[in-house]
This record gives structure tokens, C-alpha cells and sequence, in this order.
């Protein structure tokens, strides 16, 4: 086996255990692979690799220096430039991860992850600098004067009238309205880090101790519009704005759905009481609401967890999984979370763009 040989089975060995998720035998294995052969350092390639390890076991500062390295030596390739942008994307520096999604999208407009990643970026944040027509549009929708009063009803004819000049407002701008998301959200500043605990899940069909005080309110609406005063409702109802939020439609089954999420049945409780009538008000319509357990994938395995009255707690054993699932997904073995910033207010074009879909939804039912 000559040398090129030899570094491409390296390589392949790598990407085996990256695809894997086997991230710490990853990350030994390219230190070993850096130690044994040291001209694989000068790989784009394997540094952006490295960097990509780096940043799923949550080290974001030695994932972005990879991606540098990689960059410096071949500042052509897109990779490492995106992989930056979730880096400090997740490290909560989302300027300066704009700063490079944008970059990407100014050289090539028709560059889907990078686009889609700026439209997600501008939930959060209201760049001073405006250097495309995202920002541009985004930062006209969000001047937006709802004039929303969550306790009286909102009349469709205003729903309308805010959709047809967003809408307008984007497709006299862009050409293509396609967008990844179809749920819209209004978060606080509390990273859940619900990915962690469902890879837990499936993994080993145990549910997080975490999961075991998430509680939610779901309501159930009639139809698009009505999902869409929801989210409008979401968005303006200061009571609400400690919560993560979300509207969607569940193409399973058929239905449009709001959901509030908590730590605390009391306050899930509080909550509901609190907003059910003003909802109805608002929605000019009786609305379905009822409290459960989180996460919906839990409960096929254990139908149990969704009642809140049940008192649940974590079963013995199920603890070690979580320790197990940590070492190899974490540096240290200890869990570590993104940076997690507070939702704007007001409409953005992410909203515009996911209530787009969901009226094309509609019309194809």
C-alpha cells in the first residue's frame, strides 16, 4: 500500500466513525492518526473533519480552530466556512456566525444551507448591517405594526391583510420561497437540549431524566388561519414570553396545533387557566387544550408518561445510559449545551415563509 492509499484508509476509517456518532473513538483516532503521520495535518479535508468531531462533542473553540486550519489551506472549498457559522451558531455568537452564512450566500444566491441558516439567524437577531436582500426584506417585515390586543378578537380580514403584504413584500424580492422549517417558534433563552435526550431514547428506549418535568400545554385549532392568530397570539402575549412556544401543522394527522412548554406542572397549569378563555376570545372560536408529558415519541413505549397525573420518576439503570451516552458524546463525559438566544418579537420573513407552506398545505388537503 503506497502512501495516498494509506492516508485515503485512514481517512475512510474516520468518516466510519463520524457517521457512527462514535465521536470520542473519533477524536482518538485522529489524534492517533496526526501522531503516526503527521503530513495529514496539511489536509483540508481531515481538518475540516476534525473540526466537525470538535463541534458534536460541543468543543467550539478547538472546532473553529480546525475549520480555520482548514481554511488555510484551502480558502476555496465552502465546508469549513459553513461549519463555521454553526459553530459560533451554537456557541450563541450569532453575528459573527451571520457574518459567515452571509458571505456564503452573497457569492451564490442559490446556496440552500446558507440562505436557510440566515432566515433562522434573523429570529434572533436585527443586524446593524445590512448586506443582502434577507436582511433587508426581514428587517421591513419586522417593522411591521400588528397592533395586535390579545384580549379581544382578531378578524381574519386582518390576518389578510398582514399575510398578503409580507408575502408580496418577499415575492417582489426573491425568487424562490422554498425554506427547511415548517414550525414556528418563540423561544426563551433556556437551551432544553432535546436532541441530547432523544438520541438518549432511541438509542436505548429510555426516556432522560430531564424529560420527567417537561410539561406542555398543546392546543388544538380548526385550521390555517387559526393556527396563524395563534402564533400571532404567541408572539405578543408578554405572559407568555418566559416560555418556549410553538404553532405547526401535524400532517399525520391532519391537525394545528400550538404548544407552550414548562418545568412545572403548577405552572403549565397557571398558565392554562390563565390564557384558555383570552384564546378563545382572541380565536373567536372554543379551542381544545389539555397538559401533558413530553416528548410524543415516549409515549408508544411507555403510554404512562403522558399523563401528568402520573407521578413518574427515572427508572434504576436508565441513569447509566445517560452516563454512558455523555462519555462518548462529550469531551469530559459531562453534558454541555448551545448558547441559546431569546426569540425576536414582531413577524420575521422565517414566519412569512413557514405561513406560506402552511396555506399551501391547505389547499392541497
Amino acid at each position: 500500500m503506497n502512501l495516498e492509499e494509506k492516508f485515503q484508509t485512514q481517512l475512510k476509517e474516520l468518516i466510519f466513525l463520524y457517521k457512527k456518532q462514535k465521536f470520542k473513538n473519533a477524536l482518538d483516532r485522529s489524534d492517533e492518526l496526526l501522531r503516526i503521520n503527521k503530513s495529514i495535518g496539511k489536509s483540508h479535508f481531515f481538518n475540516n473533519l476534525v473540526g466537525l468531531i470538535n463541534l458534536s462533542l460541543k468543543d467550539f473553540n478547538t472546532s473553529i480552530s480546525f475549520f480555520h486550519k482548514a481554511i488555510s489551506i484551502n480558502k476555496s472549498l465552502p465546508d469549513p466556512y459553513i461549519n463555521l457559522g454553526i459553530a459560533y451558531y451554537d456557541k450563541g455568537e450569532h453575528e459573527i456566525s451571520l457574518d459567515y452564512f452571509t458571505k456564503i450566500y452573497n457569492n451564490d444566491k442559490t446556496h440552500t444551507i446558507s440562505k436557510n441558516a440566515i432566515i433562522k439567524l434573523l429570529t434572533f437577531i436585527n443586524p446593524k448591517k445590512i448586506n443582502n436582500e434577507l436582511i433587508m426584506i426581514n428587517n421591513k417585515l419586522q417593522e411591521i405594526d400588528l397592533m395586535i390586543d390579545c384580549s379581544k378578537k382578531i378578524n381574519d380580514s386582518k390576518i389578510n391583510e398582514i399575510i398578503n403584504y409580507g408575502l408580496g413584500l418577499i415575492e417582489s424580492t426573491l425568487n424562490n420561497l422554498d425554506y427547511n422549517e415548517d414550525q414556528i417558534y418563540r423561544r426563551n433563552n433556556v437551551e432544553l437540549n432535546c436532541e441530547r435526550h432523544k438520541k438518549i431514547f432511541f438509542d436505548f428506549q429510555t426516556i432522560p431524566s430531564f424529560c420527567f418535568q417537561c410539561i406542555k400545554i398543546v392546543i388544538h385549532v380548526k385550521n390555517t388561519l387559526d393556527l396563524i392568530k395563534l402564533t400571532l397570539f404567541f408572539d405578543k402575549y408578554s405572559d407568555l414570553y418566559n416560555f418556549d412556544r410553538k404553532t405547526m401543522i401535524d400532517k399525520k394527522n391532519s391537525g394545528y396545533k400550538g404548544y407552550i412548554y414548562f418545568r412545572d406542572i403548577k405552572e403549565a397549569n397557571l398558565i392554562a387557566n390563565k390564557i384558555k378563555d383570552k384564546l378563545e376570545i382572541f380565536l373567536d372560536t372554543k379551542i381544545n387544550l389539555t397538559i401533558k408529558r413530553g416528548c410524543t415519541e415516549y409515549y408508544k413505549k411507555y403510554p404512562e408518561f403522558e399523563n401528568v397525573k402520573k407521578k413518574l420518576s427515572n427508572i434504576d439503570g436508565w441513569s447509566r445510559n445517560e452516563k454512558d451516552f455523555d462519555k462518548q458524546n462529550y469531551k469530559d463525559g459531562i453534558e454541555k449545551k448551545r448558547i441559546k438566544q431569546k426569540s425576536l418579537s414582531g413577524l420575521t420573513l422565517s414566519d412569512f415563509l413557514i405561513f406560506n407552506k402552511w396555506l399551501g398545505y391547505s389547499k392541497s388537503l
